[in-house]
């Protein structure tokens, strides 16, 4: 489906589950004009040299959430679109070690003015090692720089599980 863009989509979104008291780690607001926000999906399947080691196939779901700031949300998906793979190498290089690992984390990012990652937080459920990775590569992400020159803040949700 084409992503919805503004604050037309009132649907649930990352965080409705319980939120954090600090303000920085909580669900992005959805009142904001700057906000877009869609269900968008983007998913993959390891093949021949995405991962670390033959082993169990894995498989990526990530779903971007809200987009707040001088980024469109297709700018968004684009950058983090081409970083799946290193999102998935983080899983399958965990999954080699134990072979029923499932999970699903909710990142946040902040980027900066000059659209490189400043923050990325991984939330929920996942194996802590994951985590650490996931976090790695999305620091590494570099995006356009926003229109307005002011911070931008992203949410999306990691779906990692086995390919069936």
């Amino acid at each position: 489906p084409a992503p919805s863009r503004g604050d037309a989509d009132r649907g649930p979104h990352l965080g409705d589950e319980g939120g954090s008291a600090d303000p920085a780690r909580a669900p992005l607001a959805t009142d904001d004009p700057d906000v877009a926000r869609s269900s968008g999906m983007i998913t993959g399947v390891a093949g021949a040299g995405a991962g670390p080691a033959p082993g169990p196939r894995a498989r990526l779901e990530l779903t971007l959430g809200e987009v707040r700031g001088g980024l469109t949300w297709a700018q968004v998906r684009s950058v983090v679109g081409r970083r799946q793979n290193a999102f998935r190498y983080c899983y399958e290089r965990e999954l080699n070690k134990d072979p029923k690992l499932v999970g699903r984390l909710q990142l946040l990012l902040t980027i900066g003015a000059d659209g490189a990652v400043t923050t990325a937080n991984g939330e929920r459920g996942m194996n802590a090692d994951v985590i650490r990775c996931v976090e790695h590569q999305a620091l590494r992400m570099r995006f356009p720089e926003p229109a307005d020159a002011r911070e931008v803040h992203a949410a999306m949700e990691l779906v990692f599980r086995l390919d069936e």
